[in-house]
């Protein structure tokens, strides 16, 4: 019964939507990290125009990080504030994935 408590809390932690200027933050480097790749298929116009109106609902913060391989989420960490980090590692952490924690701490 416990751990099915700790899993429930977990998940409601990764779900729960950051504060506004969070998102913002961390939408607008997404979106510029997009940008600095190289488009010659339309790939980065596709994932641009998926982060472009998407609101701070739940989990669509992570959904931007998850768009990313690790090698470009480590570009994404070196851009963010230490807040943003810091929100994103809250998010992480509990579910003890060894390549998100070592990018994300």
């Amino acid at each position: 019964m416990r751990i099915k408590k700790y899993i429930k809390r977990m998940n409601n932690n990764y779900y729960k939507a950051p504060e506004e200027r969070i998102f913002q933050e961390v939408k607008g480097q997404c979106i510029d990290l997009w940008n600095v790749i190289s488009d010659d298929e339309g790939y980065v116009e596709e994932k641009v125009s998926r982060i472009r109106d998407v609101k701070n609902v739940e989990d669509n913060m992570m959904f931007f990080i998850a768009m990313f391989d690790l090698g470009n989420q480590w570009k994404l960490k070196k851009k963010l504030s230490e807040d943003a980090k810091a929100v994103i590692l809250e998010r992480l952490a509990p579910y003890n994935d060894p390549y998100a924690l070592m990018i994300w701490q």
